[in-house]
């Protein structure tokens, strides 16, 4: 992920001259942002993990994206939820579909949410996103999928009087 010359207020600089944004912003344990395999952002606000998924054009790019979620899930709190930022993806495969449904179960099976910001209305074919829609709990705005908090509230544990 490189920045854009104007994000650092520079006219006739191309991207290739500057710097990728890992190395701005560093990979200090302690920065609010932490990157993982795949250009994978991610950030901890509040219990809540925001992950910015990277965009994807290869096989090769699937695969390391799948890996740095493999190595956020091993590495996160049992008390962080995790809210995947699809904004740079135009495609889901069907295999990211299925392991975010899978991913979707582990965290599930921890008390803890997978929500869904930003995802394209075409992004997948129609009976992928009727699925992630269905088990997820999307709702569209505008053009785009969001998890909506009222059909997607984690399964309350009844108890006995």
């Amino acid at each position: 992920m490189r920045l854009a010359a104007s994000a650092y207020g520079l006219r006739g600089v191309t991207a290739e001259q500057l710097p990728h944004i890992s190395e701005v912003i560093g990979h200090s344990e302690h920065h609010p942002v932490t990157w993982v395999e795949g250009d994978i952002a991610s950030s901890l606000f509040g219990g809540v993990r925001v992950i910015l998924l990277p965009p994807m054009s290869s096989f090769a790019d699937l695969e390391r994206i799948l890996r740095g979620l493999g190595t956020i899930f091993d590495s996160s709190s049992q008390a962080e939820h995790w809210i995947l930022d699809f904004s740079a993806i135009r495609q889901i495969p069907v295999s990211l579909a299925s392991d975010l449904l899978a991913f979707h179960m582990k965290l599930k099976r921890e008390k803890r949410r997978l929500m869904v910001a930003w995802l394209r209305d075409e992004s997948a074919a129609r009976h992928v996103h009727e699925r992630l829609c269905t088990v997820l709990g999307l709702r569209k705005v505008g053009g785009f999928w969001f998890t909506d908090e009222h059909r997607a509230a984690p399964e309350q544990e009844e108890t006995e009087d």
